[in-house]
């Protein structure tokens, strides 16, 4: 793995390996299972909000159903098998990922999102792998 020029993001993965999420994975397994867990967050962040429109209150139904069903994949190493990444497609999209919750932590107020995510990866570590599966 290369070392970013970023110290922030830097201590993120730093926190993560130490909490026990990294090792025994080939690179294409630990990015898939990153973007996994990403969906996962995303859905539960999704919890936030609270609409009276049907057609976005079925999609936020849905998306609560579809985090549980990502954690328990998440929960699942064996299911990352054999997959593979194309980098070009997933480098090309991960700028998009980012976009836009550096407008919603902006529009909170939050000053450097990776500093605050840098020093919840660090408290996370005393938390260990969940459910004894890395």
């Amino acid at each position: 793995m290369e070392v970013t020029a970023s110290t922030s993001q830097r201590g993120i993965v730093a926190a993560v390996a130490d909490r026990g999420y990294l090792a025994g994975y080939t690179p294409d397994q630990l990015i898939a299972r990153q973007l996994v867990k990403e969906l996962e967050e995303l859905c539960e962040a999704l919890q936030s909000i609270t609409a009276p429109d049907n057609t976005l209150h079925d999609l936020l139904f849905d998306a609560a159903r579809l985090g549980k069903f990502a954690r328990a994949v998440f929960d699942t190493p064996s299911l990352f098998g054999g997959v593979t990444i194309d980098c070009d497609a997933l480098l090309s999209e991960l700028p998009d990922l980012v976009v836009p919750l550096a407008v919603a932590a902006d529009t909170l107020g939050v000053d450097d999102m990776l500093a605050v995510a840098r020093d919840k990866a660090n408290a996370d570590i005393a938390r260990g792998v969940r459910n004894g599966t890395a």
